[in-house]
């Protein structure tokens, strides 16, 4: 009776295993357990401007959950939720003519754009994500203001983000760095496993950071 009940339980495993490779190498279930939308996008400008693909993903995914038609009371539009000023002002220097509001619904240019304006805030401080994640939600202004003040330290970390005075900045700036930990495990997996050629090529690009 032990033996029959060992070997039940090392057949249920096996099983249990199989259908766990099955199902793990079924695109369909990454896209819902770390959906990445708009890849093509995501990976053209990330290489652009030296942003890390899978960082940039967690922030759309933060602000508008890959919906190119959000927009927010404030007024921010798109997949990454571009202020209209910021969207006007970007648009002039990357020389996208003719520009209107309207176009930052545009999930290219609203990519573009949101990246150009992360690749200028990540020089800005030096590289720090924490504090590009601050300044992205926050504003510039307010994050140097908090510097000058010492409220935040000059190199963020996890720990110090509980110092933003800001609460909507403060949890900005937590579920990105989230999420951009929860889909840097799950393309680890994906490439480790050679699921789909689809991951494949991101890994290959992510490896470029």
């Amino acid at each position: 009776m032990l033996k029959k009940a060992i070997l039940s339980a090392f057949l249920s495993l096996c099983f249990l295993l199989i259908c766990g490779l099955i199902l793990a190498n079924s695109d369909w279930f990454w896209d819902i357990a770390a959906p990445v939308y708009y890849e093509d996008l995501v990976r053209k400008y990330a290489r652009n401007y030296n942003i890390d693909p899978l960082f940039a993903a967690a922030i759309i995914k933060v602000e508008s959950s890959f919906y190119s038609s959000a927009q927010s009371p404030r007024g921010a539009i798109g997949l990454m939720q571009i202020m209209p000023s910021t969207g006007k002002e970007i648009a002039s220097k990357l020389k996208l003519r003719p520009f209107t509001v309207s176009d930052l619904y545009d999930p290219e240019i609203n990519i573009q754009i949101g990246l150009y304006y992360l690749a200028k805030l990540k020089k800005e401080f030096n590289g720090d994500l924490h504090l590009t994640l601050a300044a992205y939600n926050g504003g510039i202004s307010n994050v140097k203001k908090w510097l000058s003040q010492k409220k935040i330290p000059l190199h963020g970390s996890k720990e110090d983000v509980e110092n933003i005075p800001f609460k909507e900045t403060r949890q900005f700036v937590q579920a990105v760095m989230w999420n951009y930990q929860w889909l840097k495990n799950a393309y680890k997996i994906r490439s480790f496993l050679r699921i789909s050629e689809r991951s494949d090529e991101f890994d290959k690009y992510e490896k470029t950071f």
